[in-house]
């Protein structure tokens, strides 16, 4: 009888990618189950965060969403020292800092993300992202100082 063998790196890669193709919306993905397989994926190498960093960032992601979004910033915050100069943990933070409402700070994030990111299809997206949060910034800010009629 053979030993059941670890889900290699492509098959946690598959799932996770499958249980956000079977999610209508991002409420609805089965955030815990993505957690645990980022856990998994993270332990594949002896050095994630400077040999997998988009696994790290995945897992932030997914604890965000899990844990709330202060926990998945706590998350970024001890990866910072290797990853802080790169586009993709900046974009992590612009989600997390929006997923917890901080409209200002996520357009911040996705602002340097846009900055250092070197392809310019992502540019434009993180640059609108930025756009996009600033946008609701001051649509929630306008319906606050709005007085009835």
């Amino acid at each position: 009888m053979r030993p059941t063998a670890r889900p290699g790196r492509y098959q946690l890669e598959a799932a996770i990618a499958a249980l956000h193709e079977d999610a209508a919306n991002a409420e609805e993905t089965d955030w815990a189950q993505i957690l645990a397989w980022c856990d998994d994926l993270v332990t594949l190498t002896g050095d994630p965060v400077r040999e997998d960093p988009a696994a790290v960032l995945g897992r932030a992601v997914a604890v965000g969403h899990v844990l709330g979004a202060p926990a998945g910033l706590r998350e970024t915050d001890r990866l910072r020292e290797v990853l802080g100069e790169r586009h993709p943990w900046h974009a992590v933070r612009g989600h997390l800092h929006e997923l917890s409402g901080d409209l200002p700070a996520a357009a911040t994030a996705y602002a340097a993300a846009a900055r250092r990111a070197t392809n310019v299809a992502e540019r434009d997206h993180l640059v609108r992202q930025a756009a996009r949060a600033r946008a609701a910034e001051l649509c929630k800010n306008s319906r606050l100082t709005e007085r009835p009629p």
